[in-house]
């Protein structure tokens, strides 16, 4: 490794479904990129509290009690992750899902089905408009 590489930028990637989680991980990892997985709110709170991530992609619906939109609200009241980008990537699409996620703080809102690399192009965007 280089001794001036810069550091990976970190994704949480929060989705219920794990084969969902890989098939992104993979796309964001051939850009750069390393993740870290939760199926959980919990889960991805802690996360997202303890190690930083440059941005934070999540479903609507999760794993656990808590949905998606919860999630991004919490993570905006917090004063450690509220300036972290949100993209919700959700096939909840009708208007007021949108409306809905916007209202919770959610940065990028898209569709499903979303491509891997449609995704990794979205989070490098995202990212980029906050450096």
């Amino acid at each position: 490794m280089r001794m001036n590489a810069a550091p990976p930028r970190r994704i949480l990637l929060i989705s219920d479904s794990s084969d969902e989680r890989e098939m992104y991980a993979e796309s964001l990892h051939r850009e750069g990129f390393c993740t870290l997985q939760a199926s959980t709110a919990a889960e991805a709170f802690r996360l997202a509290s303890e190690r930083a991530p440059a941005a934070i992609v999540t479903d609507i619906r999760l794993a656990g009690e808590e949905d998606g939109l919860h999630l991004t609200e919490r993570l905006k009241q917090n004063e450690y992750t509220r300036e972290v980008p949100v993209v919700i990537v959700t096939g909840y699409v009708f208007k007021h899902d949108r409306e809905a996620a916007t209202r919770a703080g959610c940065d990028v809102f898209v569709a499903k089905p979303c491509l891997p690399d449609a995704l990794s192009r979205v989070v490098s965007s995202v990212i980029e408009e906050r450096s």
